[in-house]
Order: C-alpha cells, then structure tokens, then sequence
C-alpha cells in the first residue's frame, strides 16, 4: 500500500477514497492508523488548506471506525488529531472544532466519564449556538441529557431534553420523527423519577407521531407501546398493561416477523 499511496498526487485524498474502499472489504482495524501515517507523509510541509481539511476528515473517519469498535484511546487521539487541524484553520469557534469536541464527547461517554463528556459536549453547545447550527445545538443538548440521565440528575437531563424539543419542533415541525425522539427520551427520563403520568403523556405524543409516520404496525410503534405497557404496569394498570403489550407484539410482529422475540 505505501508505495502506490506515494505515487498518487493528492495523497490526503486518496487516503479517504482507500479508507472507503478499505472499510467496504473488510479491512483490518490495527492498519486504519497507518494509512493516516501515509496520509500526514503525503501531505507534506506547506500542503494547502483544502488538503489540511481532507487529512483532518481522515483522521476524524478513522476515529469514527476506532470508537464503534470500542478502541477508545486510539479514537480519541484520532479526533484530537483533527481538531488540531480544524483549530489552526478555523480557529476556536470553527464548525469542525464543534465536530470534534462533539465526537470526543460520545467517547468519553461510552467510557463512562461523564463530566468530561460534558466538558466537551459544552464545548461544542457553545460553538453551536454562536454559529446559530440549530440542528447541531439540539443533537448535543440530547446528547448532554442523555449524560445527566446516566448520573441520575433527572431535572438537568429534563432540562436539556426540552431544549433539545424546542429546537426540533421549530426546525421540523410537530410531526417530525425527531420530534418524536425528544417526547420518546423525555418520557424515559419521567418514568425513572417515577413521574408516570408525564412518561405517559410524553409516550402518547411520540406514539402519536410515529403511527402517523411509520404506520401503526411498525417497529418504533411497537417499542413505544411496549414502554407504555411498562408505565401502566408499574401503575398498577394491568389491563392498561396488557393492551399495550399486546399492541406492541402486534406492531412488532408485522414489522419483524412472528419469529422475533
């Protein structure tokens, strides 16, 4: 591989387009990082922006490929890699800064070290909202609930959720599946602080979205009418209960086959 990568003009480019090709056949993790090395040996003293973005897209893509397959240390110096990048060129209230603090946030998450991923996540809030990116705004206050739900500050999580929703239904409207998200996630966070009259209500009004957009025997219907079933259960609602599990099994069953379970 190396000496065909240096034979090519534009290394940093074609760097990406073997990354792809590369992920598509299978490739072997442990050489991900490699072929970033070529990268930064094609690039060169003096490259040019755009060739300084590509190689920071690289970097980042790797990173992304590393962390699904919980290689954390070595993802987190990918993206550290491309915000160095992004930093220079951008300076630190760039867009790609904002990317990269949000990936090293999920990161950190997956670590379980939760105030770091905050740190990052705020971060990238920060730029996001100073960029007026409604759409990156709202993932990362999701992102930043989802955080506080995990170390049980449930008012936080509620908080951020309802920032997130506000964002969303402005952006897309009411009846947009990411609308229905942010009822969906909110309606976990009430159920754990035993709020189930709230998780019920939040529940209806993704249930209601998603019947309308994905058809009443659909996948993400049945999984809210299963969490419903769960929320009258824990009432005490065992007829309620019963409905919704049999409304879900039901769902479920059309959209993933009699034989899922």
């Amino acid at each position: 591989m190396q000496a065909q990568f240096r034979e090519m003009e534009g290394g940093y480019h074609r760097a990406n387009v073997e990354l792809k090709a590369y992920l598509r056949d299978g490739w072997v993790l442990p050489a991900l990082p490699v072929l970033v090395e070529e990268s930064a040996a094609a690039l060169g003293d003096g490259a040019s922006e755009a060739a300084r973005r590509e190689h920071a897209r690289l970097c980042r893509s790797v990173g992304g490929v590393l962390q699904e397959n919980s290689k954390y240390e070595p993802a987190l110096a990918h993206y550290e890699m491309a915000l160095e990048i992004r930093l220079a060129l951008e300076g630190p209230e760039g867009l790609g800064g904002a990317g990269c603090y949000l990936n090293m946030g999920i990161v950190h998450w997956r670590m379980r070290e939760y105030d770091r991923a905050l740190e990052l996540y705020g971060q990238a809030a920060a730029i996001f909202e100073a960029e007026r990116h409604e759409q990156g705004a709202a993932m990362i206050y999701g992102n930043m609930a989802n955080v506080y739900r995990q170390q049980k500050d449930y008012g936080k999580s509620l908080e951020y959720h309802r920032k997130a929703l506000a964002i969303t239904e402005r952006v897309h409207g009411p009846r947009h599946p990411s609308t229905a998200t942010s009822h969906y996630n909110m309606a976990g966070v009430f159920h754990m602080q035993g709020n189930y009259v709230g998780a019920l209500e939040a529940y209806g009004k993704a249930l209601a979205i998603k019947e309308q957009v994905f058809g009443p025997q659909s996948e993400p219907v049945g999984k809210t009418c299963y969490n419903m079933a769960t929320v009258y259960e824990a009432q005490g609602e065992r007829e309620q209960a019963r409905a919704f599990y049999g409304r879900a099994a039901a769902a479920c069953a059309v959209a993933l086959g009699p034989e899922h379970k």
